[in-house]
């Protein structure tokens, strides 16, 4: 098994079965996976190539064009594949759960590159495959965000979350 193919089936064999045997796909996506996926790869960005402005192209460009079960979405012409929820929108932000979300995602590359970029002195790895393998064989798979060496010398093993209020 590929990782991925691994992951779903350890989640549930009904779910894998659905998947990969019948190939019964989502009709939608969920509003959570669109940001977390546009605010990912902006951050990666972010941290490769040190440009704030890069990084926010790339956001906006995930929060506007995406994909789901290989077919290509312009989310500026047509939303409704994604499920927008109640908690997307900020009044104070817009009505619109999407405009809230991309203002949301701007701030947050903001202050990542404001107060996460100057703090790390190396990037060694982001988004790298990973698979453990304990003494009786069992394997976990998954992705590291990143590693990094710290300000104070330190090797991190790093993984980006999103949350609504700030991080110490």
């Amino acid at each position: 098994f590929p990782s991925h193919d691994m992951q779903t089936y350890s989640e549930c064999g009904v779910k894998y079965d659905l998947h990969y045997n019948k190939r019964i796909r989502p009709t939608h996506t969920k509003s959570a996976l669109v940001f977390g996926k546009a605010i990912d790869n902006a951050l990666n960005d972010l941290l490769v190539n040190k440009n704030i402005e890069s990084a926010t192209k790339i956001f906006i460009q995930d929060m506007t064009f995406i994909k789901v079960n290989g077919r290509e979405y312009n989310l500026d012409k047509d939303d409704s594949i994604v499920i927008w929820t109640k908690s997307d929108v900020d009044p104070l932000i817009s009505e619109d759960a999407r405009t809230t979300l991309i203002e949301k995602g701007k701030l947050m590359i903001r202050d990542y590159h404001k107060k996460v970029l100057p703090k790390i002195k190396e990037v060694v790895v982001v988004q790298q495959e990973s698979v453990i393998t304990n003494s009786e064989g069992d394997k976990v798979a998954g992705a590291l965000d990143l590693i990094v060496v710290w300000e104070d010398g330190r090797r991190l093993l790093m993984d980006n979350k999103t949350a609504s209020k700030p991080y110490e």
